[in-house]
């Protein structure tokens, strides 16, 4: 599924965390607010260099070794960054309470 891109918005492609947290730096440093609607994976296979298939890559899929993804909005907001707004999906009803803890955590 493809959506059109919102007139008026920087739309910056990427595949990867790694190259979501490259591509974020500089938009991030220009601006005074940021709004982190979603999280990438915590962890990434170590290696990767290609798809993966089943009944071709069998014994490679028996064990993947995973490597910890960067922690995007910790990386930014530590770039001493002051104004910060984080929502990730809460579950009611501690909507509030988890947004405040959100945002205690990545703001200093």
């Amino acid at each position: 599924m493809s959506l059109d891109e919102p007139e008026g918005v920087e739309v910056v492609h990427v595949r990867s965390a790694r190259e979501m947290l490259e591509a974020s730096r500089d938009p991030f440093a220009r601006s005074d607010i940021a709004v982190f609607t979603a999280a990438v994976a915590d962890m990434r296979p170590a290696s990767s260099d290609r798809k993966l298939k089943k009944g071709v890559d069998d014994e490679l899929l028996t064990s993947i070794s995973l490597v910890e993804n960067p922690d995007i909005l910790a990386t930014l907001a530590a770039a001493s960054w002051t104004r910060c707004f984080c929502r990730k999906a809460p579950v009611p009803p501690n909507v509030r309470k988890s947004m405040q803890e959100q945002a205690s955590r990545h703001v200093a």
